[in-house]
């Protein structure tokens, strides 16, 4: 057979192609500790235990704690005194069995993960392609966010005002920050930008596992969330059943019921400890907590003359409040809600500007994506009351219990 220059250098070039969308898809989705779908559940189970970004960061630049190495793609492919560069079947030996490219035991804090060939290939792909994603959307003059709020309510415009506002003009650091929509039902959409704000909730799973940081969610996050891809300003659910749960403790005149049964399962266990007791036909209930408003017609009917406490969401649900109850409102959004103040998606865009520009001045010029989400706890958040120290989820756990009538 003949080979014709031509074909020679197609099949060089095929040789060397770099590594392929789904091959990087999957390596992050092992880099963030998401491989729920390896054929291994054993090394599913020690990457969501242990994931690579929890010792090495979110940029695989290393860490103080523990002397973890910078492990991203240019510091791999570089030769050290120590030993030569990694390729795929090095960095493989080194994930598996704790053996580094010149054959040095690598350090027992490292976990050794259960990995076949193309699952460490894939995992060195994406540390290869990671310089450029934490960069995503970042140019010399221009930093470029998505917002996935809904369109025609002014959210971009109060946001950019707001943002300005704190900055004193459109730029820091020697960038102009820019706000293009983004669909928050298809996280491919956000694949170019920097990081998303104002994403529904529910929206904000789908946006990390492509590794783009979820800023300022319109809703509760569940409280779970790593810090290192999610900021919110609002208390989380599990935030808000604690909240509610020790109000209770301390304020309920006796039995608590809790509607829909189907949704009490948190508060109850948060109320389990101390709290109150479940009515019973002996001890009906004095307080019930609405958590859907859909139903609080039928649940109020359960319990005549008991005291009502319900969220504003639920409020929202419900439209309307009976005339014959005492009321507690749940303010579980108390940096959006003020009685006689601006409407909730107004705040909602103030607050995400101006938190927004202290977290940037804050993370510098040389900015990443992980550098960005480490700079919360260092931002100077005066007159916002917010503390990512304390909270670093959602920089807040406050809620407050407002008596309607």
């Amino acid at each position: 057979m003949r080979w014709t220059v031509s074909a020679a250098l197609a099949l060089c070039v095929a040789l060397a192609a770099p590594a392929g969308a789904q091959e990087i898809d999957a390596g992050r989705a092992l880099f963030l500790g998401r491989a729920a779908k390896t054929d291994d559940p054993a090394l599913a189970r020690r990457l969501a235990r242990l994931p690579c970004k929890s010792c090495h960061g979110g940029d695989a630049q290393g860490a103080d704690e523990g002397r973890a190495p910078p492990i991203d793609g240019p510091s791999l492919s570089r030769a050290t005194p120590d030993r030569p560069a990694y390729d795929a079947a090095l960095f493989h030996r080194a994930v598996t069995a704790g053996q580094s490219a010149g054959g040095r035991a690598l350090s027992q804090l490292m976990p050794r993960y259960p990995m076949t060939a193309p699952e460490a290939t894939a995992l060195f792909a994406y540390l290869a392609a990671l310089p450029a994603e934490q960069r995503r959307g970042v140019t010399p003059g221009r930093v470029t966010f998505g917002v996935a709020a809904p369109p025609g309510g002014g959210y971009r415009q109060t946001l950019q005002a707001a943002l300005e506002a704190r900055l004193g003009g459109a730029m820091v650091h020697g960038r102009t920050v820019a706000f293009v929509p983004v669909d928050p039902g298809n996280a491919a959409t956000g694949r170019q930008v920097f990081a998303v704000l104002a994403l529904p909730a529910g929206a904000v799973p789908d946006f990390a596992a492509e590794g783009i940081p979820a800023l300022f969610p319109l809703g509760p996050l569940p409280g779970d969330e790593d810090p290192g891809t999610v900021r919110g300003f609002l208390p989380s659910a599990a935030g808000t059943r604690a909240a509610l749960a020790a109000r209770l403790a301390s304020d309920a005149r006796g039995p608590v019921a809790i509607w829909p049964e189907d949704m009490a399962e948190g508060l109850r266990a948060a109320l389990s400890a101390n709290g109150p007791p479940a009515p019973s036909a002996k001890d009906p209930a004095r307080e019930i907590v609405v958590l859907d408003g859909t139903e609080l017609d039928g649940a109020l009917k359960t319990a005549p003359g008991a005291r009502l406490w319900i969220g504003w969401e639920a409020i929202r649900q419900a439209g309307h409040l009976p005339a014959d109850r005492e009321v507690i409102a749940i303010n579980d959004v108390p940096a959006l809600i003020e009685l006689g103040g601006e409407s909730p998606l107004a705040a909602h865009a103030r607050l995400s500007g101006a938190v927004l520009a202290e977290v940037l001045k804050a993370a510098g010029r040389d900015l990443t994506r992980a550098r960005l989400m480490a700079a919360f706890p260092a931002a100077w958040l005066d007159g916002l009351d917010l503390d990512y120290t304390a909270h670093p989820l959602t920089g807040t756990a406050r809620v407050d219990f407002l008596p309607l009538r």
